[in-house]
């Protein structure tokens, strides 16, 4: 859709009973800042209701620019982000340079994440279909953050995941290790999951690593230069391909046992280096300089104060599950060997 596709489906809205836009960056162009702000205001001045920004890399190609949203976060109709971008980061980035604009959690699995960070709430797709559970749910989820947001939303759902912080100083972690957080956001995902195992519902708890997939994955950030080599040694983290989860998921409704957690982590736990390292070597890049761990934001920082391993013993013993993706070599070189093929 061009700019002026773009405007002529903005005045016939003009007749249509609603509250506000979804926004996104041209897909394909990949505009540079000057090219989003010009697009935004255009678009920004024919808008008759508040609009929201998307931004969502995997599928415009390019992020919605930080100094894009400096450009614009004066405007009266510009009132927040959607933030698909999988990361923090970016977030942050936003909050800097924008205080005044809302930012909401685009993703699925960090609502946790991103609400300690400084989102207002997510944007939801869950609540499509669990309304009611859903929204009390996330309300649980964002209580601990005292957060006061300007527009009323809907909710989205989110598992517990095993990223909260707790050291266990690389040591082999099963679902029936000590719980031992220490920071508020692990905190917050232990107090959620208890509510959960304690509200009679026929509830299984997901513990899930970090999750990566096509057109979210650390191919994708080197490409975007958004990917950092954070050096420090001997600090593992887990991860976990969405197929992957799927089926765990799947299995685990043919397999009904009430009150269980399952820890959803491939076979091979290793550091945020030697991922980035190994990703730039596929793409015949160089990797990105090492950073300490203590030039990254304070909410990135805390990511790092503790250290496991993810043991996914009880979900291939109980629920008869074997990975597709057993570790993060397997598959970045299938999604990479995917990526030359379709340029072909």
């Amino acid at each position: 859709m061009n700019l002026h596709q773009a405007l002529k489906w903005l005045d016939f809205y003009r007749e249509m009973p609603i509250h506000g836009y979804l926004m996104t960056t041209p897909v394909y162009t990949k505009p540079g800042i000057m090219g989003q702000t010009l697009w935004f205001e255009k678009l920004l001045e024919k808008a008759h209701v508040p609009a929201m920004l998307y931004n969502i890399p995997s599928r415009a190609g390019v992020n919605l620019h930080t100094e894009t949203v400096r450009n614009l976060s004066s405007h009266e109709k510009f009132w927040a982000i959607k933030d698909s971008s999988g990361t923090v980061d970016t977030l942050i980035e936003y909050k800097k340079v924008a205080p005044n604009i809302e930012v909401f959690c685009g993703d699925d699995n960090m609502i946790l994440d991103m609400a300690v960070c400084g989102a207002t709430g997510p944007v939801s797709v869950a609540s499509n279909i669990w309304p009611r559970i859903v929204h009390k749910y996330v309300k649980q989820c964002l209580l601990p953050f005292q957060r006061v947001t300007r527009k009323k939303t809907t909710a989205q759902m989110t598992e517990d995941d095993v990223k909260s912080s707790a050291d266990y100083a690389g040591d082999w972690v099963t679902e029936e290790s000590e719980t031992k957080p220490i920071e508020n956001r692990g905190e917050n995902r232990l107090r959620s999951e208890k509510k959960w195992l304690n509200s009679k519902l026929p509830v299984h708890v997901f513990r899930l690593a970090g999750i990566y997939g096509p057109g979210r994955n650390v191919l994708v950030d080197l490409q975007l230069n958004k990917a950092r080599n954070v050096r420090k040694e001997g600090h593992f983290f887990s991860r976990i391909h969405v197929e992957d989860i799927s089926n765990i998921l799947f299995s685990s409704m043919q397999n009904i046992k009430p009150g269980e957690i399952y820890n959803c982590a491939d076979d091979l736990p290793a550091t945020q280096s030697e991922v980035v390292v190994y990703a730039a070597k596929l793409l015949n890049i160089s990797a990105p300089e090492p950073v300490e761990v203590s030039s990254l934001p304070n909410c990135a920082q805390s990511f790092y104060l503790g250290s496991k391993k993810v043991s996914n013993v009880k979900v291939k013993r109980d629920l008869g599950i074997s990975l597709v993706y057993p570790n993060y070599k397997v598959r970045l070189e299938s999604l990479y060997a995917e990526e030359l093929k379709s340029h072909i």
